[in-house]
This record gives C-alpha cells, structure tokens and sequence, in this order.
C-alpha cells in the first residue's frame, strides 16, 4: 500500500520539478532576448551619437573654411583643427579624426579637389591621358555625358569597362601610384572673383566680364580693379575686342595687340568671359599631380614634369598668377593660351575623411595597462593609432567654399567601403551595372533632368546603383552651411577667426547660374539651382 500511495507523489514530484526546469529555461531565454535587445539598442544610440558627432564636426570645419576663404582665394591651403571631442558626462567620449590620406610623396588630412581632372568636363583627349585609360573607354566616358553629369566620380564605374579606374596603372608606374578614379572629381569649380595679384584689397571682388556693354560703370570698376596703365589696356579690350568665349581667347587676343607680359597677370585675375558666378571644371595647377597635369591641354608629360620641378623651387607668391608656366619659360603662348582655359592656382573645395571613434576619457582604460609603455631607455613610446574602445564610422566628405556660404558638396560612408567593393566585384552585381537603372514610368529614358523629375538623388529607390550606394547611409539632412553661427566644441578654436565673428559674404558677378554640382542642389545638367 505504501508503496503504491508513493507513486503519485512521484508523478507530482517530477511534475513539478519539470516546470521548475522549464520556467527556468523560458526566463534564461527571455534574459537573453532582454539582454540581445538592450545591446542593440546600445549599439544604436553609440551610432546615433557617432553620426551625430560627424555632423557637429562637419559643421565646425565649414565655420573654419568660411573663417579662412580669402586665404583660399590667394591661393593657401585651409588649416582645419584635426580632432574635435565631444563630451556629454558619460563613461565614453565621441572623438572624431581627420585621416591622413595620400598625397604624393606625404599623408595630408586636408585635399585639394582642384588637383583631379574634371570627369564632366574633361575632353576625351584628356581622360585618355589618364593612367590605365585608353581612347574608347575615355570617349565611352563622355559618352555616358550626354545622359547626364556624373554626379560623384563613382558613377563612372557603371560605364562599360571602366572597372580599370579602380586598380589599373600604366607599366613603369611608381609603387603606390594613385588609380586613375583617384585623380577625378565632378565638384572643381573657381568663383569668378579676384585673387588681388596687385592689390589685396581687391581680392574677393567680382571679375568684370569683357563680353558685357562698355560703360561707366565698367570703366570705374576697372579703375578701382586695376592701375591706370592696365586699366587703359582693359578698356582697349572692351572696345575694340570681339566677344570672347573664354580665357584662352582672352590670352590670345592679349598677345595679338602686343600687350606687356607683365600685365597679364592684373588683366587675367581682374576680367573673365562669362557671367556666371562660378567657372566648373578647373584644375589647381599649383596642386595636382603629375598624371593630372600631363592630361591638361597645352601640356604633355615633359612640360608636366618641368612644372612640378619649378614648384619645388617657387616660393606662393611666384605662384599667384595663372601666368607663372609661362613667366618661366616652361609653355609657349599659344600652349597657355590653351592651359588657361581650364587652369587655375587656387583650390576651393577640400577633401577630407572622417574617423568617428567611442572612447574612455581616462588614456590608462584604453590600454588597460597601469604606466604607460616605455623603451630600454625609459622614455615613453606613444602609440601610432589612438587605441579605439568601441565601435568607430568613417566618412568622406567634400566641403565647398566657392560661395559665400560653405556647403557640403559630398559625403559617403567608408566604414564598410571594401565590403562594399567585395560586394561590387561579384559577377551578378556586376551585371546589373552593366545594364544600368531603368527609366521611371512616363520618363523619356535619356537620365537627364527631366527625366527624372527633379535633382537625381544620391540615395534612396530612384538613385542610380553605384559604389557610393553602398556605404551612404544617413546624412541626407546635413545642411549645406547653417543659417545661424556654429558654435564649435569646448576648447576648440576657429582657426583664423576674425576679429568681428561675422561671416565672409563675398560678392558674385551679377547675372548667370549656379553651375556647380552638390548635394544642396545635384543636377545632372551641371546648371545647378535647378536651372533647365
């Protein structure tokens, strides 16, 4: 009896015992459910707040570009604070860096972009130039043109071939040679205003164009741009020239009237042939490589190899004016007169890349190490890299100080840019480049303006598929300049700041359009502003 009376108690028993087990195992399991969503929820907000910190960053190195914009407009290179630090009482810091890219011979965090070849204006004598570019891939590049301007030079990529701007580099080619993709840009563009080659004061004002009515007016603009002799020179031209539809023309009628050499670097900084407030398309003569200025018009390797020889000897000054190939003697006149046409010696879109990282505010948690580390000797041994804690983004973004307000012409993701290129690489991926983007019902197919609607965007169901795709991701709603002053960090300085704190509001020619490309404005007819 006693036996048979245990053995219900055993069934409750192991009963019991089961569901203690099995609640055990539903609360394990939804401690980790909890644990999983807390931690992705962890991992966005640090996102969030690195995203965030890009942009603030972003904002404080367009305040330093404005601060700065007559020294870009005389030819110098902008100075930008290379790490920001944002803290909000927390156990871990945003820190965000500027990367040191290749530049020539040196790492620079700050690029010209006006020393790469424009991909939207460049002719196909010019990209063929470039290395590991033949003619038909170069003309199938202007080609692909007529549906459209390219809107960051990764859109070359979707053109038939083009797969050899990636890697491809001529035989003979130093080591660490920059791909041809690595020397284009679609975002160079000159504001049509003076450098001030013989009046600083000037530097900033509006270029007269010679193509407008003679007037007074004009005349007393070109007696406050100019010296009496020069002035009278400008005036020569204005009355008796032909209209001149650009520069080179310019220099050639110059020549053909005998006027003195050393005027032509007052008369080219103070005249221009177009009203547009912006000339797209410019290379930095003082700034672009070798493979770049080799593909300009008038030159060729020899003269390009001269030219980077005489600009390690040149002092800035020497190299103010457009003219300076030609005052030694490295060109011939009707070499510059071609050269002029896209040449320039200033540079007002900068390239820089962006490293977002989370880290300890106290040096020692980064390493986990009690005393620094230190040789034989006993002297310290700083770290290469700061020692990252945390997940870290990285971006590449344009800055264009052009206008009177600095924008942001472009920006991409890099974090994840050689998955993307991993990706890219695979053969049905790269078969859907080679097919390209379908037109939009009711569009005429062409990719031009009016075929898509409106600005063709950079991201999102009606962007065209290109590398950029891959690794854009947020920042669709960074302005391009604040409308209000941008209030840097604690403990960071503008760099030039002026004494007033006012911004720089530079004039523009009166007339013409906003011709350049950016993400304030993309416009696949390079018109800009929406102009058709």
């Amino acid at each position: 009896m006693n036996q048979d009376g245990n053995q219900p108690r055993a069934v409750v028993l192991f009963a019991v015992l089961f569901l203690v087990v099995l609640a055990s195992l539903s609360a394990s399991t939804l401690l980790g459910v909890v644990a999983a969503d807390r931690a992705a929820v962890t991992r966005e907000i640090q996102q969030l707040r690195m995203y965030d910190a890009a942009r603030s960053a972003l904002l404080v190195w367009a305040e330093q570009l404005a601060d700065q914009r007559d020294a870009l407009l005389d030819g110098k290179a902008p100075v930008l604070t290379d790490e920001i630090t944002f803290e909000n009482g927390q156990d871990l810091q945003v820190v965000v860096r500027l990367v040191s890219q290749p530049a020539g011979d040196s790492d620079a965090v700050v690029l010209p972009e006006a020393a790469r070849l424009d991909l939207n204006h460049a002719t196909p004598e010019m990209l063929a130039a470039l290395p590991g570019v033949d003619s038909a891939l170069a003309q199938r590049l202007v080609q692909r043109r007529d549906r459209g301007f390219y809107l960051s030079p990764a859109e070359a990529l979707r053109v038939e071939g083009a797969g050899v701007l990636l890697s491809s580099q001529e035989e003979g080619s130093p080591d660490g040679a920059p791909a041809a993709i690595d020397l284009l840009t679609v975002f160079a563009a000159d504001a049509r205003q003076q450098a001030g080659i013989t009046d600083d004061a000037q530097r900033g004002t509006p270029r007269v164009n010679v193509n407008a009515p003679w007037s007074d007016n004009l005349e007393r603009a070109l007696s406050r741009s100019l010296d009496k002799a020069v002035a009278e020179t400008a005036s020569r031209l204005f009355i008796d020239s032909p209209k001149l539809e650009t520069p080179g023309d310019l220099v050639r009628l110059l020549d053909a009237q005998g006027v003195e050499r050393d005027q032509w670097p007052a008369l080219l900084d103070a005249l221009t042939t177009s009203p547009d407030p912006f000339r797209p398309g410019v290379v930095d003569i003082n700034t672009a490589p070798r493979a770049v200025l080799a593909a300009l018009p008038g030159l060729d390797d020899s003269s390009a190899a001269a030219m980077v020889s005489a600009r390690e000897r040149l002092d800035a000054d020497a190299m103010r004016s457009v003219t300076w190939p030609l005052d030694e003697g490295l060109i011939d006149v009707e070499a510059f007169a071609s050269l002029v046409d896209v040449a320039v010696t200033r540079c007002l879109q900068w390239r820089v890349v962006l490293r977002v990282t989370l880290e300890s505010p106290d040096d020692s948690a980064d390493t986990g190490e009690t005393l620094p580390m230190a040789d034989e000797f006993g002297d310290i041994i700083e770290p290469d890299t700061p020692t990252e804690t945390g997940p870290f983004v990285e971006f590449e973004a344009v800055l264009d100080a052009a206008g009177p307000r600095v924008r942001l012409a472009y920006l991409r993701e890099r974090t994840a840019l050689e998955a993307a290129r991993a990706v890219r690489a695979l053969p049905a991926f790269s078969d859907a480049l080679d097919e390209g983007p379908e037109p939009r019902p009711g569009s005429t197919g062409d990719g031009t303006l009016d075929d898509t609607g409106g600005p063709m965007p950079e991201t999102g169901d009606d962007a065209a598929m290109t590398l950029d795709d891959l690794t854009n991701s947020f920042f669709d709603d960074v302005p391009g300049a604040p409308d209000e002053p941008i209030t840097a960090p604690p403990g960071t300085a503008a760099v030039n700041q002026p004494a007033d704190d006012e911004p720089i509001a530079a004039p523009t020619p009166s007339g013409g359009v906003d011709n350049r490309l950016g993400r304030w404005k993309p416009a696949r007819t390079g018109r800009g502003e929406g102009t058709p």
